[in-house]
């Protein structure tokens, strides 16, 4: 059973979502919904586009070494191989 996220992350969290949320609606795109979701990101993030029908993931990246990648996994790299959807890859 996954744990909840300590209350300061998800207050954080939150708020960073209000303000992404704010500035697309300001950009003009006309539907924004926004989502906190906890788990293993990799995972949460496939089930989410799952149970949304999404027909796009967009996810950030920044470099990793090839070391840490193979220690760690790399998070976009997993999404990107098993999407059920199209993927866009942002580089940070």
């Amino acid at each position: 059973m996954q744990e909840p996220a300590p209350a300061g992350q998800t207050i954080e969290a939150e708020a960073a979502l209000t303000a992404h949320r704010a500035a697309a609606v300001a950009a003009g795109v006309a539907r924004v919904s926004t989502e906190l979701a906890h788990g293993e990101a990799a995972a949460t993030i496939l089930a989410e586009a799952q149970r949304y029908h999404a027909d796009l993931i967009v996810i950030g990246a920044h470099g990793q070494t090839c070391l840490s990648r193979f220690l760690m996994g790399n998070t976009a790299e997993m999404v990107v191989r098993t999407a059920p959807c199209p993927t866009l890859l942002v580089r940070e």
